[in-house]
């Protein structure tokens, strides 16, 4: 009722866990978050909320972090759109452009995904308690029973809580091109089937790739 997180709960022990079998630089390794049980328990609320209230709200074509699809279905829809296309005496090219953000859960900026909450005409008591939840956050990184100092945690969402999923889904749903677009969580695939000569579909490819990579987030 108050859209307020308690501090208590915003303490994150991060557990580095390997990404490859044998990892030797920091980046091959996933920092998890372990966190509080009541932190869990009122996320689990929150989350279930706010998935319900945004059923009609977020864009389509994202597969990833989405009731009852996967990896599959986002893969049906692509490639049965591509080939669906190419199956047509005209067409001559389909011209594909993945996409992948790096470090999208740890490089979130909290106001940025509170105004697009806003814009998405959530509830403000949601809002209240998404802006709570993300800031005055603390961590510590604990390896092999060795504990950091603590530091705040200004940026990102921590990996491993419930909300991380979904506050990612809200992130990047204006990041829709003109062009069909199929999403999964932060792999992005845009593509252009073109049915012109070979000029023309660099031409088109080149319009596709400056408009998809517009900097929305």
């Amino acid at each position: 009722m108050t859209g307020i997180f308690p501090d208590r709960w915003k303490e994150s022990a991060i557990k580095p866990l390997p990404k490859i079998p044998q990892p030797s630089t920091f980046q091959d390794y996933r920092p998890i978050s372990l966190l509080h049980h009541l932190s869990k328990v009122a996320e689990s609320v929150f989350t279930k909320r706010l998935r319900r209230s945004l059923q009609t709200k977020l864009q389509t074509h994202q597969f990833g972090y989405t009731e009852a699809l996967g990896t599959t279905d986002a893969l049906v829809e692509a490639v049965d759109d591509w080939t669906l296309a190419l199956d047509k005496r005209e067409t001559m090219c389909a011209s594909i452009l993945l996409k992948d953000f790096s470090k999208a859960f740890d490089r979130k900026q909290h106001d940025r995904l509170v105004r697009k909450m806003i814009d998405l005409g959530c509830n403000s008591t949601d809002i209240a308690i998404a802006g709570s939840f993300l800031t005055n956050r603390t961590q510590q990184v604990i390896v092999k029973g060795q504990r950091s100092e603590v530091e705040n945690s200004d940026v990102g969402v921590p990996q491993g809580t419930l909300s991380c999923p979904i506050f990612w889904l809200i992130f990047a749903d204006d990041l829709q091109p003109p062009i069909p677009t199929v999403k999964y969580a932060d792999d992005i695939t845009s593509y252009v089937i073109t049915s012109g000569n070979i000029t023309t579909m660099h031409h088109t490819r080149a319009t596709a790739i400056d408009v998809s990579l517009g900097d929305r987030i």
